[in-house]
């Protein structure tokens, strides 16, 4: 089992939008894929103020890992709400 983990800030003031946008998102996932099943999301309350964390667990590997900035491409996206340059991903694999 593996663990995946994606780390940034958004930006001040853009918290509220993009809570909008990451439940359309996983409308949109869950009317395509019904066992979808939403990644935890989380906000820092001690540290970096902005920093949101969000976790979710994989069986296997990707095969090969999507290009985020590819994948945010449209006005309105993520992209438009995080720090540019400061999202941080992670695989984990817990140690036995």
């Amino acid at each position: 089992m593996y663990k995946m983990v994606i780390v940034y800030e958004i930006i001040p003031g853009k918290l509220s939008e993009y809570r909008r946008w990451y439940k359309q998102v996983d409308q949109k996932r869950k009317a395509q894929h019904p066992d979808y099943v939403p990644p935890k999301r989380y906000i820092t309350v001690v540290g970096k103020l902005t920093r949101v964390i969000i976790e979710w667990e994989r069986e296997t590997m990707y095969e090969h890992s999507p290009v985020w900035s590819e994948t945010v491409e449209t006005p309105g996206d993520l992209k438009d709400m995080v720090f540019p340059g400061g999202i941080e991903h992670y695989v984990l694999k817990e140690l036995d």
